[in-house]
């Protein structure tokens, strides 16, 4: 099958940071599950340009609609039963073929190849509707020639941005802004969501207006300290990319190192280097007072034992 892309490369959303959506009532998945797809599928994309994405209640009004159509629906875009799956319009559309078998799937689970993934298909929509052109690489989600997501035992395979992407969508957007973070209400950096500053200082800051309702982060490549109380005291967790043992906390969801909702406060890691030289400026200064003690301390203690041992010799051999 083909993916229809969007024409070329642009985007028509200026200078917008906040963008909304909404997803059509008339679907053909499971309700409840749907607008999570395609919200994780925005949330990927958002990750890697200063843009976000806001849901609206399903048909209201927004920026970009989000919907399953069929045949000739006045996007100048028809679909055909069997050749088109899903396309992303530079005129704010991102559709999907109504015809068509569609799937929601879980990582490592079987999948049924004669099914269409949703949110693989909802990535490469979303990444046309933002302008992003098509890709040779087949690792790339703008692809058109797409492979079943599935192993060789025929399991799931959750889709990913490749290097590629990232790279295309920032030369339309640019990269997110460096020195923020996101923190989310629900795991999997979903639901209500707020940007903070990130500092790297040893200075403590507050999530105000998000006290106890941190679920999940999306940390901009900071290492990031969170802690259950204000003023950066108490039980604390440390999100650190990259970081895969038990001294971290997953970024995605903080119910395993039980840290779920109690985020009062944060501050930038304590860096090793600036440990270092505090340690090293200790040393120093331990050395120079060590210095002083030889050069002038002990000069004087040890004429004070002179005068002791001389007296000592007087009194006992009768000088005195």
């Amino acid at each position: 099958m083909k993916v229809v892309t969007a024409a070329p490369i642009g985007h028509s959303m200026g200078d917008e940071q906040m963008v909304t959506y909404s997803v059509s009532s008339k679907y053909v998945l499971c309700k409840a599950k749907l607008p999570a797809v395609i919200k994780k599928a925005f949330r990927t994309w958002e990750a890697a340009i200063p843009t976000h994405f806001k849901e609206l209640e399903p048909d209201t009004p927004a920026y970009i609609e989000v919907a399953f159509k069929s045949g000739d629906h006045k996007d100048y875009r028809p679909f055909d039963r069997y050749k088109f799956v899903a396309h992303g319009i530079q005129i704010n559309h991102i559709h999907f073929n109504y015809q068509l078998p569609w799937s929601i799937n879980k990582p490592g689970e079987p999948y049924d190849y004669s099914t269409n993934d949703l949110y693989t298909y909802a990535l490469f929509a979303i990444g046309a509707m933002l302008g992003v052109a098509e890709s040779d690489d087949p690792k790339s989600i703008m692809y058109p020639k797409r492979e079943a997501p599935m192993d060789f035992d025929g399991n799931y395979i959750e889709t990913i941005l490749s290097p590629k992407d990232i790279t295309a969508v920032q030369r339309l957007y640019g990269p997110p802004d460096p020195m923020t973070f996101t923190v989310y209400a629900e795991k999997n950096q979903m639901g209500k969501n707020k940007p903070f500053p990130f500092y790297n200082d040893n200075s403590c800051y507050e999530f105000k207006g998000f006290y106890g309702n941190v679920s999940s982060i999306y940390p901009n490549n900071h290492c990031i300290e969170l802690f259950e109380n204000s003023y950066c005291e108490g039980k604390k967790v440390m999100i650190k990319p990259g970081c895969t043992d038990g001294s971290c906390c997953n970024p995605k969801t903080f119910e395993k190192c039980k840290f779920d909702k109690l985020a009062m406060s944060y501050r930038a890691c304590q860096s090793t280097c600036i440990n270092v030289l505090i340690w090293n400026s200790v040393v120093i200064v331990v050395l120079i007072v060590g210095f002083l003690l030889i050069g002038i301390v002990f000069p004087w203690l040890l004429e004070i034992l002179k005068l002791i041992v001389e007296k000592f010799k007087r009194k006992h051999y009768g000088m005195i």
